[in-house]
């Protein structure tokens, strides 16, 4: 089933095709893992990443959601490797979606009715190193000002 479609929705700058396996992504991205067999499901979140880019961007995301539909990558020409799919699998477990942070740990799974940009937002911005970010953000803000 893992290798009839994969749908990679790609922002940011590190390419899944350049990864072997999602350790190299480690402290670069965070990332939003999933299997989806819902094509509605799948044209909301295109259509919420797209209408989201800036905030999406802003927190280093990057999405790789398995589907059984065609499979085509934003900012990239190859699939992820078997080995990168083998560990999407095992992240996932029983659930939907999972959220992994800069750190590579898998801070949340999720069914796909629970699941929303928003709800992944707030996680993230609830956590210490996105805290830390936008801290220096501002910070930085200040002495530019």
């Amino acid at each position: 089933m893992w290798r009839i479609g994969l749908i990679i929705l790609f922002l940011g700058a590190a390419g899944m095709s350049e990864a072997q396996s999602l350790a190299e992504l480690k402290w670069k991205k965070r990332l939003v893992i999933g299997s989806v067999e819902n094509p509605l499901f799948l044209a909301q979140l295109r259509k919420e990443i797209s209408k989201n880019q800036i905030e999406v961007r802003e927190r280093k995301l990057f999405f790789l959601i398995h589907s059984d539909q065609e499979w085509s990558i934003y900012g990239s020409k190859n699939a992820p490797s078997e080995a990168v799919l083998a560990e999407v699998r095992k992240r996932l477990g029983d659930a939907d979606l999972a959220l992994i942070g800069l750190d590579g740990g898998t801070k949340e799974r999720f069914r796909k009715e629970d699941f929303s940009l928003q709800v992944v937002f707030e996680l993230i911005d609830r956590m210490p190193m996105r805290r830390e970010e936008l801290r220096r953000e501002s910070e930085e803000g200040r002495i530019r000002n």
